[in-house]
Parts: C-alpha cells; sequence; structure tokens
C-alpha cells in the first residue's frame, strides 16, 4: 500500500494554517483575536462550557474576551496554558513551548502533572514534557516584532538563526559545516524578504551562502 500523505499531520485536519512567509488574523465568535506567525497550524472547539484551541505547531498571539464561564485554554503538546486576561503569546517550535504574557497572566498544566499557578504579566518562560522552566523578565517588543514582520536576534547562534529563518521561506536552509554553527547574529531582519537576511548574514560573518534554487540554500564556511 501507498501512502500519499500522513494522515497525522496536523496540517490536514487543522482549522487554520499559515504557509511560509504569510500571517494572518482570526476574530472568533466571542470577540476574541488570534494572530497567526509563519508555518502555524491550530484548530479550535468552543462549547458552552469552554472555549478549546490547540496550537498544533509555530507560533500565535492571543487577545482572549472576557467570559467568566468559559474559561480559554490553549493546549499544546506537551500542556495547556489557561488565560487569566487578555494577552499572551505561545511559540511552539524545536521541541519546546514558550510563553510570553503581555497582560494579566496565565495558568500552566504540563500532561505529567506539573502545574504553574500563574506566569505574571511581562514574565516569559519555556517548557517541555518534563518540566516548567525558570520565569525571566520578557523582552516584549522583540517577542512581538514578528506581528510588525519583523525578526530579531541578539547575540543567537546562526544555526538558531538560520533555523527560524527557514519558518518564513519555502524550502531548506542547509549548513554545511559545523564550525560555522555557533557563529553569533546580532540584527533586526524583514520576515517578509529572507533573502535579505540571508545576504546581510553573508556580508557580516564569515559565510558563503549559495541560493542552489529559491527553495534550497546552502550555508558554509569562506
Amino acid at each position: 500500500m501507498v501512502t500519499l500523505f500522513s494522515t497525522q499531520s496536523p496540517i490536514w485536519f487543522a482549522d487554520y494554517h499559515t504557509a511560509p512567509g504569510e500571517l494572518r488574523k482570526i476574530e472568533l465568535s466571542d470577540g476574541s483575536v488570534i494572530m497567526l506567525n509563519t508555518d502555524t497550524t491550530l484548530s479550535f472547539d468552543y462549547t458552552d462550557s469552554q472555549r478549546q484551541i490547540t496550537l498544533h505547531q509555530g507560533e500565535a498571539y492571543f487577545d482572549v474576551a472576557a467570559d467568566r464561564n468559559r474559561p480559554f485554554i490553549v493546549n499544546t503538546e506537551y500542556g495547556r496554558v489557561r488565560a487569566l486576561g487578555t494577552e499572551f503569546d505561545i511559540k511552539s517550535r524545536h521541541d519546546t513551548i514558550e510563553v510570553t504574557v503581555f497582560e494579566h497572566s496565565v495558568k500552566i498544566s504540563l500532561d505529567n502533572g506539573t502545574v504553574l499557578e500563574q506566569l505574571p504579566e511581562g514574565q516569559q518562560l519555556s517548557f517541555n514534557a518534563e518540566q516548567i522552566n525558570s520565569a525571566s523578565k520578557a523582552n516584549l517588543s522583540r517577542t512581538q516584532s514578528w506581528r510588525h514582520q519583523q525578526i530579531i536576534f541578539l547575540n543567537k547562534p546562526l544555526t538558531e538563526v538560520l533555523a527560524e529563518l527557514n519558518h518564513y521561506r519555502s524550502g531548506k536552509i542547509i549548513i554545511l559545516n559545523d564550525s560555522i554553527k555557533s557563529l553569533m547574529v546580532t540584527g533586526v531582519f524583514a520576515t517578509d524578504n529572507t533573502n535579505i537576511a540571508l545576504d546581510t548574514i553573508a556580508q557580516s560573518l564569515p559565510v558563503k551562502i549559495r541560493k542552489i534554487t529559491e527553495k534550497l540554500v546552502l550555508v558554509s564556511a569562506k
């Protein structure tokens, strides 16, 4: 038997999906607003007793309308984030969930039973299947930059930067040499034209970038 696609991939059953480089604003029936970042897949299930959102992959910003009778819960791969206020961001990439609270607070409950009763406004943390990591003060401007079609890196390794840029373009960016993966990158890049970001990286670091096609980019040491 030949399988044409995996039925387990969230893109096939989700309510919303954004393509690489696409942003999308969703206005829900209760007045809540969700902004989807690039390469993001999301589903929702509203009932008379609760509002359930499932973030399968990617990143989304939630501006939640108040409803005391129906809690607003975002399900992720490793646990649930319950709104205790209005505005927060959840990013699900690379086996880690990152939560940033812009207004009021959220409650985080892992599937393994670990619970954080409250992550307050202006704080950020990450969690995985095993644990909730310690919270720290968030750089809110940097976290929300994607909503303004920008992405900000401050002393981030090249391998991490290119992995992030990969989400904003079709195809693949491949690093050919391990020796350049840890080179540090600082910059503000436009997400609607990642070729400019790649050109800037090539000019500022000892790397060579070859665009075989628009869908295949090779990065090597000079």
